[in-house]
C-alpha cells in the first residue's frame, strides 16, 4: 500500500500449509509479515487481470457461464471467437479456461 492510503480490514481463512510457507518466507526476510504477504499475493492477482485484455476476460466470462448462455459468443460485440481464443493462447498457452482460472487462484500447480 502507498503511504497514507487507507487499509480495509478483511478475514480470511487460508490453509496452514499456506501459512507455513508465508511465515518461512517472513523468516528468510522476504516479508515483513503475512499481511505483507497477502497484499503482494492479491497484489500479483490484480497485475494479471489487468494484463488482459476486455476481450479476453470477456471470453473467459462467456466460456465459464457468467455471461448467458442464450447468447452465442457471436452475439457479444466482441473481438470474434478466434482472436480473442488467439489473444489469450498468446498469454496463456493452451490452458483451458477452468486451468487459467485454477491457476490464477493457485489451486492447480504452477
Amino acid at each position: 500500500m502507498g503511504e497514507g492510503e487507507e487499509s480495509v480490514l478483511i478475514q480470511v481463512r487460508i490453509p496452514r500449509k499456506m501459512v507455513a510457507l508465508m511465515d518461512e518466507l517472513k523468516r528468510k526476510g522476504l516479508y515483513r509479515s503475512r499481511s505483507e504477504t497477502v497484499i503482494d499475493g492479491i497484489r500479483h492477482i490484480l497485475m494479471k487481470y489487468n494484463a488482459l485484455r476486455e476481450e479476453a476476460i470477456l471470453w473467459a466470462q462467456y466460456e465459464r457461464g457468467v455471461i448467458p448462455q442464450d447468447k452465442t459468443f457471436d452475439d457479444i460485440p466482441v473481438t470474434p471467437r478466434e482472436e480473442a481464443t488467439e489473444l489469450v493462447a498468446k498469454v496463456f498457452g493452451k490452458m483451458t479456461v477452468e486451468e487459467l482460472m485454477n491457476r490464477v487462484r493457485r489451486r492447480g500447480g504452477s
